[in-house]
């Protein structure tokens, strides 16, 4: 399994050159573009081709690219106007995605208490997703929704489940973020099912069950060998992603050198259990 790890281990913002530039030295082969993953920003087709050049300059492949939720730009706005604008930003990201070569975009789905209210953002999200499938199948780019921890997971859970029952899998997927999973009650037991019939993205990293700490494959109170086990028995079948921070105090460099590390062992560990 080739290597892949988030443009945004040091922060969202900012020039993208020297990350991309360490993330390179590192060794990865691809990365998960998370610029820009929490607010409005709009990319220009200028800026698009920018990031092009850097990529082909540093020997880098976009595999996928976190999509934003946006502040005023909501693709679940129960605000027409609102969900309208989060429609068009989701659009802006498909079409990057597309030019950089890459196959799936993550959304993150509801963090309020389940209740009437996000259920009817969830209603509003379907919405936009029906109306985004025609450009996705057009340019083959799919959605993977992300298992989120706020509020018990309750409804993010919720909404996967609706997205799933809607949609199929050759359009929506599950991102699987290990932490977040961990942070909630039976996190494993309840994203497995989705884990085995529709894995697209992954989103690895540790933390203690107390915080989103982002911490590299190995560290934190997960059991990672039941995590690599679901992947070996999933229908995955792309590169293997880590979302993380840099740990305080340590050099970029060093941090990137420990991540893929642990990346490259754990790949190794699927692999194995895929020839059993």
């Amino acid at each position: 399994m080739k290597l892949s790890v988030n443009t945004d281990f040091i922060k969202s913002v900012g020039n993208v050159k020297k990350p991309l530039s360490l993330i390179s030295e590192a060794g990865f082969s691809y990365i998960h573009w998370c610029h820009h993953w929490c607010d409005d920003y709009m990319y220009s087709d200028r800026e698009v081709k920018k990031i092009q050049r850097l990529l082909t300059e540093y020997n880098l492949q976009l595999f996928d690219l976190h999509a934003s939720m946006g502040i005023r730009k909501r693709y679940n706005g129960t605000k027409e106007q609102v969900r309208e604008k989060g429609e068009a930003l989701l659009r802006n990201r498909i079409k990057m995605t597309h030019t950089l070569g890459g196959r799936a975009i993550v959304l993150h789905t509801n963090t309020g208490v389940l209740s009437p209210r996000t259920q009817e953002k969830t209603e509003q999200a379907i919405k936009t997703l029906k109306n985004l499938e025609p450009l996705c199948k057009d340019v083959g780019v799919r959605i993977a929704v992300e298992n989120l921890f706020d509020n018990g997971g309750d409804s993010s859970f919720y909404d996967i489940k609706r997205f799933f029952d809607t949609f199929d899998s050759s359009y929506i997927g599950l991102c699987w973020d290990t932490g977040h999973s961990h942070i909630v009650s039976k996190g494993i037991e309840r994203v497995a099912p989705f884990v085995k019939e529709r894995l697209l993205v992954l989103h690895l990293n540790g933390n203690m069950a107390q915080r989103d700490d982002h911490m590299p494959i190995g560290d934190g109170s997960q059991d990672w060998d039941t995590i690599a086990q679901m992947i070996a028995e999933s229908p995955y079948d792309g590169v293997l992603t880590q979302e993380v921070v840099k740990t305080k105090g340590m050099n970029p460099a060093d941090f990137l050198s420990k991540v893929y590390q642990r990346g490259e062992s754990f790949a190794k560990q699927i692999e194995q259990l895929r020839q059993l």
